[in-house]
């Protein structure tokens, strides 16, 4: 179904997703350590929480790598295999789906998140703080599990045959299941493009002790790194439906550089996290023994902190501005 057999090609793809594994999921535990620490894990809940579902992403590749290569190499790949088979009988297409999803999810949450502080603070200080927060992952939790249980209903019985143990998620379930999954990444990372667009223009009339033109500065570059990522994190949602719906037959090669697309903005992303962002920095080097400038307890989760595409509310000088703003028109 859709994947053109190429023994060289293959080889490849196990290799990369293997090697982008291990890396990727070294840079997921050293952002798991950062956000975990004291000064850190409240303020940044949903950022630690990201970062363990991207760790089930990173996983997921050195899964697939593994099992599509053992197979490569026991020379039973290209045995024709059915959709129930891929499903149940085959370790790596469930992680692939939860490392997906999960991450994809917590985007959104954010991006809610992001646009409740800029256009309701009132709402924002009341469902985005403390123990409220672990409500909401729990609930993207849950809804990742409630979708993998879908899409074993969408498998279960099939016996349609595929022509190799790829067992990707276009193989292992239903098209009606498969084209939603990857819709969903599409349209996350739509809604955080959006969500901080919106907190672009609601800044943009944020007058008095603000540097405004520093602001939109920062503000601009994370919308231009956010547009980056949805359109790079959409390269496999596009390529595996046009797969699934016979719209074209891609290489290996192809399939591993555009599915590997996601990890490899984990590293991306986490490299200008050092760059702009003083907290993660501090943090970053505390990790490793070495004593930075001590911090204050108060970590800023602000957007002029930081241009990496998951910072997800405005710093406290912009949202007491937008706070005096909507006062007239939010409830406390």
């Amino acid at each position: 179904m859709g994947f053109a057999i190429d023994y060289g090609a293959t080889f490849f793809m196990v290799t990369f997703y293997v090697t982008l594994g291990i890396f990727s999921s070294i840079i997921n535990l050293i952002n798991i350590f950062v956000y975990s620490r004291k000064a850190m894990r409240s303020k940044f809940l949903f950022q630690l929480t990201f970062e363990l579902f991207e760790l089930v992403d990173s996983i997921s590749y050195i899964l697939t790598g593994v099992g599509r290569g053992s197979g490569l190499l026991g020379g039973y790949f290209t045995t024709p295999i059915t959709v129930n088979d891929c499903f149940f009988k085959t370790y790596w297409v469930h992680s692939l789906i939860l490392g997906m999803e999960l991450p994809c999810y917590m985007v959104i949450l954010m991006s809610i998140e992001r646009i409740c502080a800029a256009l309701k603070p009132a709402l924002y200080k009341k469902y985005f703080s403390g123990a409220q927060k672990m409500w909401f992952v729990t609930i993207v939790i849950t809804g990742g599990l409630i979708s993998l249980f879908m899409a074993g209903l969408s498998a279960d019985g099939d016996t349609t045959l595929t022509g190799t143990h790829h067992c990707a998620i276009i193989t292992s379930t239903s098209k009606t299941y498969s084209t939603f999954h990857f819709a969903i990444v599409i349209v996350a990372y739509l809604v955080s493009f959006f969500s901080l667009l919106i907190v672009y223009l609601v800044s943009k009339h944020v007058e008095g002790m603000i540097a405004r033109r520093d602001r939109e500065k920062k503000i601009s570059l994370m919308l231009g790194i956010c547009g980056i990522s949805m359109v790079l994190v959409s390269l496999p949602s596009i390529v595996m439906i046009g797969i699934k719906w016979g719209l074209w037959v891609v290489s290996d090669l192809v399939v591993a550089l555009t599915y590997g697309m996601p990890g490899c903005l984990t590293i991306a992303n986490t490299c200008i996290n050092l760059i702009f962002r003083k907290d993660y920095r501090e943090q970053f080097i505390g990790i490793f023994g070495v004593h930075a400038e001590k911090m204050t307890n108060k970590v800023q989760i602000s957007v002029t902190q930081s241009p990496s595409l998951h910072s997800h509310a405005p710093s406290p000088q912009i949202f007491r501005s937008i706070a005096q703003m909507a006062m007239t028109k939010v409830e406390p």
